[in-house]
């Protein structure tokens, strides 16, 4: 039984902790959001929504490289240029 009740303590404590760097990793990204908004003269609520729909906006590489396979079709290619594939994927990376 105690044996039992160590290793929960344990995992409890360690959940306590994990908690513990996501609010401190939560609130420095609220801060620097607050601070981003009040540049841009906006509430940090529209300052949001306009950051959530700019990247609802764009394509992700995977709507890509589908529209590019289209596109090869079209012209009678057989496939994309793996270069292609490469530029695009590293793209979306940096973007991320």
């Amino acid at each position: 039984m105690i044996l039992r009740t160590t290793s929960r303590f344990k995992k409890d404590v360690k959940r306590a902790e994990s908690r513990g760097r996501d609010l401190e990793k939560l609130s420095d990204i609220h801060r620097r959001l607050r601070i981003r908004a009040a540049a841009a003269g906006q509430s940090l609520q529209q300052y949001m929504l306009d950051a959530v729909c700019k990247q609802a906006d764009l394509a992700s590489a995977e709507e890509l490289l589908a529209r590019k396979r289209v596109e090869a079709l079209a012209f009678g290619e057989s496939d994309i240029d793996p270069e292609l594939i490469v530029e695009i994927v590293r793209a979306d990376r940096e973007f991320r």
